[in-house]
């Protein structure tokens, strides 16, 4: 049997193993039992998608689905798989960041290198000044973003990319003046890249994609979380407010029912329904601050808002102060 032979053979085993599993036996399990069953399940799975990553990043290196279907992987994924094309873009860019690196894009699999760990490990060793860097060093910061993912969350690892350059190649640290210019340049290419797009799901919905320079996008996240905060804390006061008035008589039951099924179904929506809310009260907000009329009729030629225009027809890279209301992006 030969590699690549030998290669298909195991992860069809794999398919069929685990295709067998009954899992009608979890309730028949221990609680240490179904805790060491998720934990080892959990593991695999970590394991199988970088595995699926390195795969992934192995056929867009080689084009192949352009060769075999001549359709770009990031196409063929979101038709594969139901996803849109952006998701599908994505999936290839995070595949590229966790097979970066050979130490976690070969096997043995390094425990702590899971999925989120990997995607972040491989985007900052792409950041390290590697010009400046022998391959040892490189192994040996690599080396040590594994042993800071045992304990660390992938977001808080970043954070660790300049004491580990300090550590493995103090030569190699960025001047003042040096950071100064990569983080110019960086804000310069984020603004280029803002874009917003959006479609209609087919299903009465409409779904949106974009990407904001880091100081826009996480002034917009303080204050949809911080609306969405403000609700929590309206419904609390509220469903305390309806006990106080019940208890005192100042509702009857089927009033105090009717108004604490509604703050219920409130409190129900999770954080990302909460978020699109409080982004429709700010869009709301807007429009009345503004005196812009938001209508909710769909436009029927284009299957989108007539009051708003896709980032796609404004100029590329045009300053959006300059490029007129219906181009602000």
């Amino acid at each position: 049997m030969d590699d690549v032979s030998g290669f298909r053979t195991r992860l069809q085993a794999i398919r069929e193993q685990l295709d067998g599993l009954d899992y009608t036996v979890l309730p028949r399990m221990s609680d240490a039992e179904m805790v060491a069953t998720m934990t080892e399940m959990r593991a695999i799975s970590d394991r199988m998608v970088a595995g699926a990553a390195v795969v992934t990043d192995a056929v867009d290196k080689a084009n192949a689905t352009d060769h075999t279907t001549g359709t770009p992987l990031s196409d063929f994924l979101a038709m594969k798989e139901g996803r849109t094309s952006s998701r599908g873009l994505g999936e290839v860019k995070r595949a590229s960041k966790i097979a970066h690196h050979r130490v976690c894009a070969t096997p043995p699999w390094p425990v702590t290198c899971r999925p989120d760990h990997a995607a972040v490990i491989g985007e900052e060793i792409r950041k390290l000044p590697r010009d400046r860097m022998s391959g040892e060093q490189v192994d040996r910061a690599a080396g040590l973003f594994l042993e800071r993912a045992a304990t660390t969350p992938p977001e808080r690892l970043r954070k660790a990319t300049a004491q580990i350059l300090e550590e493995v190649a103090p030569q190699a640290v960025p001047s003042s003046h040096d950071e100064a210019a990569r983080i110019a340049a960086q804000r310069s290419r984020a603004i280029k890249n803002r874009r917003l797009t959006w479609g209609s799901d087919g299903d009465g919905s409409t779904w949106f994609s974009g990407q904001l320079p880091d100081l826009e996008a996480h002034q917009l996240i303080g204050t949809l979380q911080a609306f969405g905060e403000k609700g929590r804390r309206a419904e609390r006061d509220e469903a305390q407010a309806l006990r106080t008035q019940r208890e005192a008589g100042a509702i009857n039951a089927s009033e105090y029912l009717a108004a604490r099924v509604e703050v219920e179904h409130r409190e129900a929506r999770t954080t990302g329904q909460r978020m699109a809310d409080a982004l429709i009260d700010m869009v709301g907000l807007l429009g009345s601050l503004e005196k812009i009329p938001l209508r909710g009729r769909s436009d029927t030629e284009t299957g989108r808002h007539p009051q708003l225009r896709p980032a796609s027809r404004c100029p590329r890279g045009g300053d959006r102060r300059r490029s007129g209301p219906r181009c602000r992006r």
